[in-house]
């Protein structure tokens, strides 16, 4: 049950980074300084 709850996780980073570089496409900087503030895992990054 944990290995599932870890590898949700980490699919739900990986929606979150795709999202954020959705933002950073739509919006710019200006919008996403305090995301990033969010600490980031290694494979979080996009």
């Amino acid at each position: 049950m944990l290995r599932n709850i870890a590898k949700n996780a980490k699919d739900v980073s990986i929606l979150l980074a795709l999202l954020i570089d959705e933002e950073r496409q739509h919006v710019g900087q200006r919008k996403l300084a305090p995301l990033a503030m969010m600490p980031r895992t290694p494979d979080w990054q996009p």
